[in-house]
């Protein structure tokens, strides 16, 4: 009777088990036919991650780029070239033979995220560029869910022999956050499932602690006025690009959704300003290019991405383009 009851238990056990593999089977088979034909902002966050980056023994770089990669991420094809870069091999020629050669750092903006990368705010530049008859050309270092530290230290491991004219440093208002270097787990790294629940446990855990967007860049300043991790990262560029003779600027580049909601963070531009001018760091500010057009549609709203689209690129390629050679 108790061998009876015994395997009745185990078999109930494995039908249990196997019901619910078959159900998340079916969930995950799901969510790809689903984010295959609509797009979701985290999916394909997911998929640059996965098949575009690769862990760095560096902390304080994270992750790099896969060279000689590309996938398709948001409807727009991202490729990386022979150093890593977004591009492909012609930009390392055109750099060889050009008379001004400038190098953009930065995260997912100055990447292009959702942008082709023909209308990127680098190319932008260097198409005003040729139509003046100039011969420019620009490598864009830019790497997603980069902060200062990250994309200064990457710099120094892999791009400060490269001899750049010009560095442009597009600083956007959340790089001073300090970023987790957790990669996730198994299931997050492998499953649309996982990524699914972790997105919700984020928000849920968001409310939990909700903050507005004004108090939340405070506290992040607040910490970085103490830890200054911006402003030495910072010097340590200014420093090389004096002994290199470089010519060095950071371009401040604002949140153009949340300008357009009427938060314009004025602390923080004032903060960047403050730091650019005691280490003698050329300061530009694009704010100004953008309010001008601020009636336009320049992020990728139809994606939930408050990243710019290739309108909010030209804008901001242009504005910096007025920039270099006034």
């Amino acid at each position: 009777m108790q061998n009876s009851n015994l395997k009745n238990y185990i078999v109930n056990i494995l039908i249990l088990i196997l019901s619910v593999f078959t159900i998340l089977v079916i969930v995950e088979t799901f969510l790809r036919i689903k984010n295959h034909f609509i797009i979701d902002y985290d999916i394909e966050m997911w998929k640059y991650s996965k098949y575009l980056k690769i862990p760095h023994k560096n902390s304080k770089i994270n992750h790099i780029h896969k060279k000689n990669s590309s996938a398709k991420l948001q409807n727009i094809e991202i490729r990386t070239n022979s150093l890593g870069m977004r591009g492909d091999d012609n930009d390392i020629k055109n750099w060889n033979s050009s008379d001004q050669k400038i190098l953009f750092l930065g995260s997912s903006i100055t990447l292009g995220w959702g942008v082709e990368n023909d209308k990127v705010l680098n190319k932008i530049i260097e198409k005003n560029a040729k139509q003046n008859n100039l011969h420019w050309s620009t490598l864009n270092a830019a790497v997603g869910n980069y902060n200062t530290e990250r994309y200064i230290n990457y710099f120094f491991e892999y791009n400060q022999n490269l001899n750049p004219n010009i560095i442009i440093i597009q600083y956007f208002i959340n790089d001073a956050e300090i970023l987790d270097s957790n990669r996730g787990n198994v299931i997050t790294r492998n499953f649309h499932l996982g990524v699914m629940l972790w997105r919700y446990y984020s928000l849920f855990k968001d409310e939990l602690s909700r903050k507005n967007i004004l108090q939340y860049y405070e506290e992040v300043y607040k910490i970085e006025k103490y830890e200054k991790i911006v402003s030495k990262n910072l010097k340590k560029m200014q420093n090389f690009c004096n002994i290199k003779q470089i010519r060095c600027i950071l371009v401040y580049t604002p949140d153009i959704d949340l300008l357009k909601s009427g938060y314009k963070f004025n602390f923080i531009k004032e903060y960047i300003q403050k730091i650019t001018k005691k280490i003698g760091m050329e300061f530009f500010d694009v704010t100004n290019a953008i309010n001008d057009k601020i009636d336009l549609k320049m992020t990728n709203t139809e994606y939930k991405d408050r990243h710019p689209n290739s309108m909010g690129h030209e804008i901001i390629g242009k504005a910096i383009y007025k920039y270099l050679i006034n």
